[in-house]
C-alpha cells in the first residue's frame, strides 16, 4: 500500500511532465510572432501575413505565450491544442474555447470587441479561430485580453502592435 507522501509524489512528477510537455509543444508550435507571409486570400481577404498564438489546455493545465506581436490588416490565428488523455474526465477536444478582449485603458480607450471568437477543436478548420486585425490600430499600443477555456479556467495575456 502506498504512502500518502509517496501518492502526492507520483501525482506531482505526473502534473510537472502534463505541464513541460505543454509548454514545450506550445513553444514549438508558436511564439506569438509576427510571419510575414502573404495570404492571398482568406477571412481576412488578402494579408501581408499572420501572427499564430497557441493555446495548449486539458486536465489542470492552460498555456499560452505571454505576449504576442500583431501587425495592423494582418491575421491573428490561435491555434488550440487539447491535450486529452485516457481517463481524463472531459474529451478538451470538445470544450468551449473563447478569446476576449478587455476594455483597452490605453489610448485610444475603448472596447476591444475586434478580438472576440470562439470555437472547439473539434469543430474548428484545422483547430485554428481566425481574427483579423483591424488596419486602423496605431503601432506600438497594447491590447489586453482573455482566454477562456471551459472546464479549465482562464488567462489574460497580451498583444503588442508592432510595425509593418
Amino acid at each position: 500500500m502506498l504512502k500518502c507522501s509517496e501518492i502526492r509524489e507520483k501525482i506531482m512528477k505526473r502534473i510537472f511532465l502534463v505541464l513541460s510537455c505543454s509548454f514545450l509543444f506550445t513553444a514549438c508550435a508558436s511564439d506569438g510572432g509576427f510571419r510575414p507571409k502573404p495570404q492571398p486570400g482568406g477571412p481576412c481577404g488578402p494579408v501581408s501575413g499572420y501572427t499564430l498564438t497557441a493555446i495548449a489546455y486539458g486536465d489542470s493545465s492552460l498555456v499560452v505565450v505571454p505576449i504576442s506581436e500583431i501587425r495592423p490588416d494582418t491575421e491573428w490565428r490561435f491555434k488550440l491544442v487539447p491535450i486529452t488523455k485516457a481517463g481524463d474526465p472531459v474529451d478538451y477536444r470538445n470544450a468551449n474555447v473563447k478569446i476576449l478582449g478587455k476594455p483597452s485603458t490605453s489610448m485610444p480607450p475603448g472596447p476591444n470587441d475586434w478580438i472576440d471568437v470562439s470555437g472547439q477543436k473539434s469543430t474548428s478548420s484545422d483547430g485554428v479561430l481566425i481574427q483579423c486585425v483591424p488596419a486602423t490600430l496605431p503601432i506600438g499600443n497594447t491590447y489586453e485580453y482573455l482566454v477562456e477555456v471551459e472546464f479549465v479556467g482562464t488567462l489574460d495575456p497580451r498583444a503588442n502592435v508592432i510595425e509593418n
